[in-house]
């Protein structure tokens, strides 16, 4: 049976806090906002890049990404060349930012469900890496091609470990997520994924940056922010899974704990960016550090 988080401090202080109580049905922990430096976010994820070098730009951009309409996208697409992102690595791989991050990975993208990391590289519009950060990006207009419901554009990383619900065995995921822009429409950035029976939870955020949390065994309304306005900012993420039941940190703090039953198929983490509408506007993130066991 699910454990929901209590809130612990006063009434008189939660004007304060950064978690939200939906309907007063899903209770967490205040988590606390993790700004490194004063990042504002001067890139824009637009294809212009970010301006000058100050230790408050969160990159800079050279090169172009031709609009979505002029690429002659297939399934057997090989590479998707793009603008290459310099990132401020000193502002964003803090935290689990700082750590080496996992190499046993593979991307998925518009063309491609499964691209190797060997091959991943070849797809530098939707996926780079600069130091210990990985860069994900999605553009306007953008579908993918290969997804037989329409539309559901996405660009993520996935766990090149997977496994089945054994009780006495966890396993754990660290990022340093930094929220550059993202769709007006919201996007997923996080999936607790299971081959048969789809995500545990996922974290999702909207354009302005606010981050909640959605457990799948409960309805949307009890779906919680967990963080607000984080765009051009950074939060540490962590989450624990053993197949069957979850648990979820931001910032070190608990912000919730479930359990949903995954009798088959196997288990992994993915990160990156999934939507399940066309893209408005160009987005990015980058996810530091991102590392699992």
């Amino acid at each position: 049976m699910k454990t929901h988080i209590k809130k612990n401090i006063a009434l008189s202080l939660m004007a304060s806090l950064l978690v939200f109580n939906s309907c007063n049905k899903k209770e967490s922990l205040p988590v606390p906002e993790y700004i490194p430096g004063q990042a504002d976010g001067n890139g824009t994820g637009d294809g212009t890049g970010g301006s000058g070098t100050s230790s408050t730009t969160l990159y800079t951009e050279t090169g172009t990404n031709p609009p979505y309409s002029t690429l002659k996208l297939t399934p057997k697409t090989a590479s998707v060349d793009g603008s290459t992102i310099n990132v401020n690595n000193a502002l964003v791989e803090v935290g689990y930012g700082a750590t080496p991050m996992s190499q046993n990975i593979n991307i998925h993208t518009l063309t491609d469900t499964y691209i190797s990391a060997t091959d991943a590289p070849k797809f530098k519009r939707w996926w780079q890496v600069d130091g210990n950060t990985q860069i994900f990006r999605l553009f306007e207009g953008e579908n993918s091609i290969i997804d037989k419901r329409g539309e559901h554009p996405r660009i993520e990383a996935f766990s090149g470990i997977s496994w089945t619900y054994n009780p006495n065995v966890w396993h754990t995921f660290y990022a340093h997520y930094t929220l550059v822009k993202t769709d007006p429409k919201g996007v997923v950035i996080f999936q607790d994924k299971n081959s048969d029976n789809d995500w545990a939870f996922q974290l999702t955020t909207s354009s302005t940056g606010n981050v909640a949390l959605d457990d799948r065994t409960l309805p949307a309304s009890e779906t919680i922010i967990v963080l607000r306005n984080m765009v051009g900012k950074s939060f540490d993420c962590k989450v624990r899974d053993n197949g069957k039941d979850w648990e979820c940190y931001i910032n070190d703090a608990l912000v919730a704990t479930g359990s949903f039953n995954r009798p088959t198929g196997n288990n992994k983490f993915r990160w990156g960016m999934y939507a399940s509408h066309t893209q408005v506007v160009n987005s990015m993130i980058f996810v530091s550090g991102a590392r699992f066991d």
